[in-house]
Formats: structure tokens, C-alpha cells, sequence
């Protein structure tokens, strides 16, 4: 486990943000990297936490939300694949109900706790050209255009894929500029449920309906230029 760099912990009555920060060290192509922080439910109510683990300079970046019901413990692990080049990883946990309670494990995992091998995909892989091809079971599938554009596929429980909508590189680049000239995330497409957003920070978002879990959003973030 490698040594943690910084924390930053800001917690209040009605909202938690917790970071994690910690550089990378790995012989391998591919790593497994994960992010995990303990949180109890002492409300009345159901409340929800989300983490959310990146890599830097941010090429992937994964999310989930977690539901604790009342008087809950529950140990909120975020597992994400990386490639062993970058720079440094951080991560972030946000509640506005529960108490934080501490910190899991921050660091790299065997990689089995983030692929399935198989003999056509040897590192867990999707080998069809798709951005996000490390996110086995993924509810969406995103491709760069011969233009530059993205083309983003929607994909149902049974592995079935349908177009939910294309966007070109022109308007990929008025949504980054429209993020940063406003301060608020731009959408740049959406279809059959999903989206693609432009941050203000130079990122492209994707979001999707979770297909393993009801009620929970699948996230990949990638940079402005991925797709040139």
C-alpha cells in the first residue's frame, strides 16, 4: 500500500468531503486501484454517499453512490483500472447525512479486483476501440468518430447495443468553451438515457443508468481532447 501523500477531511453537521491523494508504482501495464471510506447512517432516514476515484493528469475516473439505511455501517470501496503511467490518484467522498466514521484502504489491489481475464480480453478489456473498454458490464459504450466527434452506444442487461446519440468535434468544443465561460458543467449530447457533459474543469462525462444496480448512475470521465 503506498504511503498516502495528503488528506483532507472537511466535515460539518449536515455534509461531509473527504480526500484522498497518493502516487502511483507499478511494474504492470494495468493497475487496480482502490478508494474506501466508512460511514454510519445516524438519521431517521436513508442517506447516500458518493466516491468518486481519478487518476492524474485524469484519463479515467470512476463513481458510485452508496445507500445506508438507518443506524448502517457500511464501508463505501470504489475499484477503478488504471494505466501504471499516471501521474498520481485522489479521491473524494460526499455525504450530506451520514457521519463519517474513518478511512479504508487507498491504494493499489491485485488486479483481480477490477478485471475477469479472459483469453480475447487479457487485461479485462473490451478490444472494439471504445473509450471507456476497461468497464466490463458498462451501461453505455463511447467511440471517437473518423471527424474527431464521439458516438455514444447504449447497451441493455443483455449486452445489446442501440445508438443513443453523436456529437462532433465542433460540439464537443463549444461545450468545453460554454463550461468554462459559464462556471457550470455544459451538456454536449444525451439519448436513450445517457449524456455526455463538458465540465469546467476541461473534462468530458458520461453518465448512465447503472444496469447492475437500480437507482445508481455509472460515471466515466475523460479529457477534453480524447477524442482530438
Amino acid at each position: 500500500m503506498r504511503r498516502i501523500l495528503a488528506v483532507l477531511a472537511l466535515m460539518s453537521l449536515l455534509a461531509s468531503y473527504l480526500v484522498f491523494a497518493a502516487l502511483p508504482a507499478s511494474a504492470a501495464d494495468q493497475i487496480c486501484w482502490t478508494s474506501q471510506f466508512i460511514y454510519r447512517n445516524d438519521t431517521a432516514m436513508p442517506g447516500d454517499v458518493t466516491v468518486t476515484l481519478r487518476d492524474s493528469p485524469l484519463t479515467a475516473s470512476y463513481s458510485e453512490t452508496f445507500t445506508l439505511q438507518p443506524g448502517e455501517q457500511k464501508t463505501a470501496a470504489v475499484y477503478g483500472l488504471f494505466s501504471s503511467t499516471a501521474g498520481g490518484f485522489s479521491s473524494t467522498a460526499q455525504s450530506l447525512s451520514l457521519t463519517f466514521v474513518g478511512f479504508g484502504d487507498f491504494g493499489e489491489v491485485p488486479l483481480s479486483n477490477c478485471i475477469t481475464e479472459t483469453p480475447s480480453s487479457p487485461i479485462g478489456s473490451i478490444n472494439d476501440g471504445r473509450i471507456n473498454a476497461y468497464d466490463l458490464g458498462a451501461p453505455l459504450a463511447a467511440y471517437c468518430t473518423a471527424d474527431h466527434g464521439m458516438e455514444v452506444w447504449d447497451i441493455d442487461a443483455a449486452g445489446n447495443g442501440a445508438l443513443a446519440f453523436t456529437v462532433t468535434q465542433d460540439q464537443i468544443v463549444s461545450g468545453l468553451n460554454d463550461a468554462s465561460a459559464s462556471g457550470q458543467n455544459t451538456l454536449v449530447g444525451q439519448g436513450l438515457g445517457d449524456s455526455l457533459y463538458a465540465t469546467i474543469e476541461g473534462q468530458l462525462i458520461l453518465f448512465g443508468p447503472d444496469l447492475r444496480e437500480p437507482g445508481k448512475v455509472y460515471q466515466f470521465a475523460t479529457t477534453g481532447a480524447r477524442c482530438g
